[in-house]
């Protein structure tokens, strides 16, 4: 993920100022100890970058329990084509870049290795 690019702005910003917490499909998320929003995760746009083994299984789970999946990202395009086709989803943000407003939780599903820090 680029530094300077608006998806990975948008991330960094998030991660460091939010926390939440998916408790029986509610999700709660706080900044600092005070609790912003509790809302049904299903309502909420989730979208996974890495869909290896882990990546896979939780896209394939959260939508088994109804929930939307926005962005399915894969530095190999053509994994995250084809999760999105057997998932069956109408649309789906298959680069950084196209990550768009509707994808308010991110799951970064890769190997420590892959996450410049």
């Amino acid at each position: 993920m680029e530094t300077g690019s608006p998806a990975a702005n948008r991330f960094l910003t998030h991660s460091a100022i939010y926390s939440s917490e998916l408790n029986e499909g509610v999700i709660k998320v706080r900044k600092g100890n005070s609790t912003l929003t509790d809302a049904k995760s299903s309502t909420w746009g989730i979208g996974i970058i890495g869909t290896g083994a882990v990546g896979c299984a939780l896209a394939k789970g959260l939508t088994q329990a109804g929930h939307t999946l926005t962005a399915l990202v894969d530095k190999k395009p053509a994994v995250a084509r084809e999760l999105a086709a057997e998932l069956k989803l109408d649309h789906y943000a298959p680069t950084l870049d196209q990550i768009g407003p509707d994808t308010q939780i991110l799951i970064v599903s890769v190997p420590d290795s892959q996450i410049p820090i």
